[in-house]
């Protein structure tokens, strides 16, 4: 995803982005229970979205395990 938008949009773009995934990820770890689940998907999984994309995680007793980022446009029954 970072080198991604290295090459399409410049290196302060994916710096950029990648501190706002960074933030969202700190955020959920803080309160995970906030985000919505989506059980339909996996049991145990919920989602938040970051700019283009979605965070699948699920909450741990020591915050968040990050099971994948994906673009909001991908199936994620599928790649998940």
């Amino acid at each position: 995803m970072f080198d991604h938008t290295v090459i399409r949009w410049g290196l302060a773009q994916a710096l950029d982005y990648a501190d706002l995934i960074a933030a969202a990820c700190a955020a959920l770890a803080a309160a995970p229970l906030r985000a919505p689940g989506c059980d339909h998907i996996r049991p145990g999984y919920r989602r938040r979205s970051a700019g283009q994309h979605v965070i699948y995680f699920r909450p741990t007793d020591y915050g968040i395990a990050v099971i994948r980022i994906l673009h909001q446009r991908m199936d994620a029954g599928r790649h998940l």
